[in-house]
């Protein structure tokens, strides 16, 4: 449930959908889970740590994932991340 608008603009809605690793995922993202969160650092994706530890990492599944215009789906995944905790 959410409260009432007191804002001036108008909401944006998102929705959320979670699913485990599967053959549809590594299809989708064109890379195996391991190789993931490599090709997104070494391509530039924005990357966003949880907080506060800093152990996930969600991060685009695709190139899709970047565009810039209206998108219904846009596929997140979130990686543990094999350093730890940030500093």
């Amino acid at each position: 449930r959410s409260l009432p608008n007191a804002a001036a603009r108008p909401r944006r809605a998102f929705l959320v959908r979670l699913s485990p690793w599967t053959a549809r995922s590594e299809e989708l993202c064109g890379v195996s889970a391991e190789d993931l969160l490599r090709r997104a650092s070494e391509s530039g994706w924005t990357q966003w740590r949880s907080e506060p530890a800093g152990r996930y990492t969600w991060i685009p599944g695709n190139a899709a994932c970047l565009g810039k215009e209206r998108a219904l789906n846009r596929l997140l995944i979130c990686c543990r991340q094999p350093d730890g905790p940030r500093a």
